[in-house]
C-alpha cells in the first residue's frame, strides 16, 4: 500500500459514509471475498424453521430500505427517540 492510497482510502470511506454506504478498504474487500469463496469446511446447520415471523419479515424489510438500527427500533416503537 502507497502512502497515496491511505489519502484516496479516506476520501472514499468519508463519501461512502456521508451516503450511507458501507465502505471497505481493498485489503479488507480481498479479504472477505477470499474467505467467503473458500468452500465450507463443515455444513451450516440446519434452520430452524423455514420462514421468519411477520416482525423478522418487517425488520428485514426496513433494513434492506437503508434504515438504520436505531430508526428501525423508533419505527417499530421499540425507542422513541433518537439520542445524539
Amino acid at each position: 500500500m502507497y502512502k497515496s492510497d491511505a489519502s484516496r482510502d479516506l476520501l472514499n470511506a468519508v463519501e461512502a459514509l456521508t451516503n450511507k454506504r458501507m465502505f471497505f478498504t481493498s485489503g479488507v474487500a480481498k479479504s472477505l471475498i477470499d474467505e467467503f469463496s473458500k468452500p465450507p469446511s463443515e455444513p451450516p446447520p440446519p434452520l430452524m424453521r423455514k420462514s421468519l415471523s411477520a416482525r423478522e419479515r418487517e425488520i428485514v424489510q426496513l433494513l434492506a430500505e437503508g434504515k438504520s438500527s436505531k430508526e428501525v427500533a423508533v419505527v417499530l416503537g421499540i425507542m422513541r427517540f433518537f439520542t445524539a
